[in-house]
């Protein structure tokens, strides 16, 4: 299951554009991280987006900023650098051309558990 830290860096951004960016997070990092040869098969559902707003110590220079991460799959590693560049171009095509982004996607070991209140 990807974990998604999207941080807001731009006080001009609106909130609801910031939540559709989150939301379509979920569908392209399930697309492009997608790794059934290994098992890493992915839905939107699966993905988790933490959304970030910028704070007076942080020093960053993207308005929006993207990190992604994702268990390290074989198959995620052979064309990972293929795979942050369409996934890239899919948010050139839906966020605000204004702003500035950033997208930096992190495989790694990663194990992933839950439980439901009783």
């Amino acid at each position: 299951m990807p974990l998604v830290l999207l941080k807001r860096n731009h006080p001009d951004i609106p909130d609801l554009e910031v939540y559709a960016v989150a939301q379509r997070l979920k569908w392209l990092v399930a697309k492009h991280l997608s790794a059934p040869a290994d098992g890493g098969e992915l839905r939107p559902d699966e993905v988790e987006v933490d959304v970030h707003e910028r704070n007076h110590l942080d020093i960053a220079g993207k308005d929006i900023q993207i990190v992604v991460f994702a268990h390290d799959y074989p198959s995620r590693k052979q064309n990972l650098e293929q795979r942050k560049d369409l996934m890239l171009e899919d948010l050139k095509g839906f966020i605000n051309s204004k702003y500035s982004v950033f997208l930096w996607i992190l495989l790694c070991p990663s194990a992933y558990g839950e439980f439901a209140a009783r």
